[in-house]
């Protein structure tokens, strides 16, 4: 054996680190990590122990589920270019619950330090955002420091890039708020720090979804903590006084007001830059094409050119020229994969919700509800940025789920 079980366990351990750091700095680069994690896991062999390991976690063979059900999807697809080019887009839904789960991190230290390794790449990737823009904005007077301009400068989407921050957000709070009282002074400012600053560039990004969604895990999850502490009506009082302070952060920078204001008033101009109604309309488009195809829907790889002929059909000139999608992922696993694929989804979140509950997992709770709220207005799981993002961090926090179970029962 060229390479020792422990040397293959520090590899597996050191490349889920850098595919964590680099995964908001350098997208494309943490995917190199993803493929040494294989090449690792294949050569570290015991697959008969690996395969027992795997069937024992019931969680495992439900996320891998909903990979498998996409191959299915091929075999009734008209457009199998398309259709494999979405199933290599979705691959690592596949590959995260079979190498996390069956090569786990055992020791706490070694879970925290992952966690660490993201926020440390959100904050690299806010801080070098924002360096552009400034700088950019000195050179030229151009205001880039906001929505895609902003997040273009690391070639990632306002939403995701929003969602990163906001979990590494979320991560911070959630060990802090463990550890406040024996935090020396430094850590403390540290911390708050990194949550400002963090909290700060999420706002500029603009992305609607996920503000509103991290405002309100936030806001559940303080009263949550003043309800255990029996602060409950100090607590109230103290969320008013900073859910009127978010929105008047909010309400000070232009251009996200511009969109949340966009967002509570849709605006009726079919070339508007700015218009919630037209996803209301590709929802209606969907809804009636779901309807077509309902138990088993239109292929894997065939549900744009579906979408393209009903916008045809509808004259949805904006959609059409931009190719758009249905902007929920609900709806877009539904209209591929029919009602079979649209609950196995479900129970991809709800099931691992449930039992995060029933174990007091916050941290895995938190970041649930943040894929399940911007589901119903981005179709996530259709690009790398969303898919790399989801599958690592519901396999990663549902393996620590499950050793939490062990560990009680």
């Amino acid at each position: 054996m060229l390479i020792s079980p422990k040397q293959h366990l520090s590899i597996h351990y050191y490349s889920i680190l850098l595919f964590c750091l680099f995964l908001p700095l350098i997208p494309r680069l943490s995917t190199i990590f993803i493929g040494i994690m294989v090449i690792n896991w294949l050569m570290s062999g015991d697959f008969a122990l690996k395969f027992t390991k795997f069937k024992a976690q019931p969680l495992a063979i439900l996320f891998s589920s909903f990979y498998i059900i996409y191959l299915i999807g091929l075999l009734y697809t008209s457009n199998m270019q398309e259709g494999l080019q979405d199933v290599e887009t979705k691959l690592s839904l596949l590959l995260f619950p079979l190498i996390l789960f069956t090569m786990p991190l055992s020791q706490e230290p070694k879970r925290d330090f992952v966690l660490k390794a993201f926020v440390l790449g959100c904050l690299l990737a806010s801080v070098y955002s924002v360096g552009m823009a400034t700088y950019i904005y000195l050179n030229s007077g151009e205001n880039t420091f906001f929505y895609e301009s902003l997040s273009s400068y690391l070639h990632l989407h306002p939403t995701y890039f929003a969602c990163y921050l906001s979990f590494s957000l979320l991560s911070v709070l959630y060990y802090v708020t463990k550890q406040w009282h024996i935090y020396p002074r430094k850590k403390r400012i540290a911390a708050i720090f990194i949550v400002s600053s963090l909290m700060l560039v999420t706002l500029l990004l603009s992305a609607r979804i996920v503000i509103i969604t991290l405002g309100l895990t936030l806001s559940i999850a303080f009263l949550i903590y003043m309800y255990r502490t029996k602060r409950i009506v100090p607590g109230i009082g103290i969320l008013l006084v900073s859910l009127i302070a978010f929105v008047g952060l909010i309400w000070s920078l232009p251009n996200t007001k511009k969109r949340m204001v966009a967002a509570i008033e849709p605006l009726y101009s079919q070339d508007s830059q700015y218009q919630p109604n037209i996803r209301l309309r590709i929802w209606s488009a969907t809804s009636k094409l779901i309807a077509n195809n309902f138990f088993i829907g239109n292929g894997t790889g065939d549900l744009q050119d579906e979408l393209k002929k009903e916008y045809k059909r509808r004259n949805y000139v904006t959609a059409l020229k931009k190719n758009l999608n249905t902007h929920n992922q609900y709806l877009q696993t539904a209209l591929a994969l029919g009602i079979i694929g649209l609950i196995i989804l479900i129970a991809n979140l709800l099931l691992p919700l449930i039992f995060s509950v029933q174990q007091g997992h916050f941290l895995y709770i938190y970041f649930l509800v943040l894929m399940i709220i911007p589901f119903m207005t981005e179709a996530m799981l259709e690009t790398q940025q969303g898919v790399l993002f989801y599958a690592f961090f519901n396999s990663f926090l549902a393996e620590q789920l499950q050793l939490k179970r062990k560990r009680k029962g």
